[in-house]
């Protein structure tokens, strides 16, 4: 406060002000720091369309709605095209108009793309680490196929194509066997399998042996010459050679539904071992399998797991341009796999009954589980539909 100074007459002579306190002038250094950082704050605008800006989201001050877009045009690689002059009003009522003089301007206004990658290899780490199991990555999953493979040997050994046996009823129940047993072989080998009760181990083997043979095979054939390749060094070819082999028509014919609609696909997407593997697992643990204990909600979970890791593996795949396309068409190579293994199913069991053929009894329970099992055949191509078009 001012003071007023008397000389002796009494007269006022000036006003004086005390001394400023501490406090008041920490006050006004308060002040002054304010407004400066004030000038330094970002905006409370979004660069790119004018809406209320939630913050500063990969280089540059935006909403939520013009972050979220350009994230998704990144992530997918999104090609845009503006029908009019590639000048469009990018406004908050308007920006949902053209894409690509939005996504232009976002580019404009600092955004980065880097950023947008920067932020899915953080959130990766984190989900692995925390909530995924790690024998569900992709390489994990990899590397159990390979080490299955290699412990049982006779599935890579060389074929002479010179030397080849047609495949008979015999032979193709022989190799059959064989699946079983690896396949036993790599279930043990994925740990969380051993959470499950003994009979569900069981169930989940016999009722999926046979769609993951015709899946095997028909991977194992992709640099065959037209030829289906059995694990017992025999094949089975597109057309029947022997008119008097028993049944050698209906297993050419089967034979010929596996390289149309398996092999030729599998080599025209170039499927690698990593995704083969990822899709190998999606058809064994099935939560909606009939027959069941209350492990399918566990089941359910791995499967998610497994199909995340799967699309996250698609997406970082360097000459693929379209991945999330990729990602539906892969899901979509197993639709096959229900009405060729059913076609299988019915040529042994016709042999069977009515052709005295000899069958080992691990093939006729296979067959006996694999056929009880159409409800949940039918569930999987909901899911496999389903989960493509997402």
């Amino acid at each position: 406060m001012a003071r007023l100074r008397l000389n002796k007459s009494g007269s006022v002579l000036r006003y004086s002000h005390p001394p400023k306190r501490e406090n008041e002038s920490s006050n006004i250094t308060l002040r002054r720091i304010g407004q400066h950082f004030e000038e330094k704050l970002p905006s409370s605008y979004c660069a790119i369309c004018g809406d209320d800006a939630t913050g500063k989201h990969y280089g540059a001050n935006s909403c939520d709605g013009c972050k979220g877009f350009f994230r998704r045009s990144v992530r997918r690689h999104s090609l845009y095209h503006c029908r009019k002059s590639r000048n469009c009003p990018v406004t908050k009522d308007k920006r949902n108009q053209c894409r690509y003089c939005r996504l232009r301007k976002c580019f404009k206004c600092g955004m980065k793309k880097e950023a947008v990658q920067n932020e899915r290899d953080k959130i990766s780490r984190h989900r692995t680490s925390e909530d995924m199991l790690p024998c569900f990555a992709p390489e994990a999953l990899r590397k159990i196929d390979a080490d299955t493979r290699s412990y049982c040997n006779y599935f890579h050994m060389p074929v002479d194509m010179r030397d080849k046996r047609i495949a008979t009823m015999p032979l193709l129940c022989s190799s059959l066997k064989l699946y079983v047993c690896y396949l036993m072989e790599w279930a043990s080998r994925i740990e969380p399998f051993d959470e499950l009760f003994s009979d569900d181990k069981v169930h989940l083997c016999k009722t999926k042996v046979l769609q993951l043979f015709v899946f095997e095979l028909a991977f194992r054939s992709i640099h065959a010459n037209d030829v289906i390749l059995l694990f017992d060094f025999c094949v089975i070819p597109r057309n029947c050679e022997d008119q008097e082999s028993t049944f050698a028509f209906d297993i050419a014919r089967i034979g010929s539904m596996m390289l149309d609609e398996l092999v030729n696909p599998l080599t025209d997407y170039q499927i690698d071992e990593t995704e083969f593997s990822c899709l190998k697992s999606l058809i064994f643990f099935d939560p909606n399998t009939r027959g069941l204990s209350e492990n399918s909600d566990k089941i359910r979970n791995w499967r998610c797991q497994i199909m995340g890791n799967l699309l996250d593996y698609v997406s970082d795949r360097e000459n693929d341009f379209d991945k999330n396309s990729r990602y539906g068409e892969l899901l979509l190579l197993l639709l096959p796999l229900q009405r060729i293994s059913w076609q299988l199913i019915d040529v042994i069991q016709y042999a069977m009954l009515y052709c005295e053929v000899s069958i080992d009894p691990i093939v006729e329970e296979v067959l006996a589980a694999s056929g009880s099992a159409s409800a949940s055949e039918r569930s999987l191509q909901r899911f496999i539909v389903e989960a493509s078009s997402n």
